[in-house]
């Protein structure tokens, strides 16, 4: 019997949130006897480069025939040429479940996409509730993504709302973006 093969695409997939989410992914597919298989560059900057161009053919291999489907870790593709890529090469496997983890990116969604994706929002109100509650932090600081993507907008306003509900002034010096370029 074959076994059931998935791709999981991501970008740096080194980096610990990837790794995180492939130990994950990998220990339920090993449940499941499916097999999966790591689509992903090393390098994702924001600025495109050339010198990139030949290390993201790797993307290509998503055009294979082997795979019962995708796995895209969405949030981890910030380079837009890349984004643009990878898009392209998915729409031409559209007869394939694509299950999209994290932020839906505009740029790289398509309509037939599961997405799951939790709430930055609300998300972060949780981790800065229990700062003030369990541990009696009053001044607490956030470093936030990209300031190119909406979750990081979103993950400020769960903050503040935590710190408003627990009658603590928002200061938006205590609020640090990922500087996008």
């Amino acid at each position: 019997m074959n076994r059931l093969i998935y791709a999981v695409i991501a970008a740096n997939a080194a980096d610990i949130e990837q790794r995180e989410m492939l130990s994950g992914i990998i220990e339920a597919a090993n449940k499941a006897n499916i097999d999966i298989v790591v689509i992903a560059n090393i390098y994702n900057p924001v600025e495109p480069s050339d010198a990139l161009k030949t290390e993201n053919k790797i993307y290509d291999l998503i055009l294979s025939g082997s795979y019962s489907g995708f796995i895209l870790i969405s949030e981890s593709i910030i380079n837009p040429e890349l984004q643009e890529q990878i898009r392209s090469a998915l729409s031409q496997r559209s007869e394939l479940p694509v299950i999209a983890i994290g932020t839906p990116l505009p740029e790289l969604m398509l309509p037939y996409f599961h997405i799951i994706n939790t709430s930055d929002e609300n998300d972060m109100e949780e981790i800065t509730d229990h700062l003030i509650d369990v541990h009696g932090f009053k001044n607490i600081h956030i470093l936030t993504g990209r300031d190119t993507i909406e979750a990081s907008y979103k993950r400020v306003k769960g903050y503040r709302r935590s710190l408003e509900k627990h009658g603590l002034k928002f200061d938006k010096r205590n609020v640090f973006s990922v500087i996008s370029g």
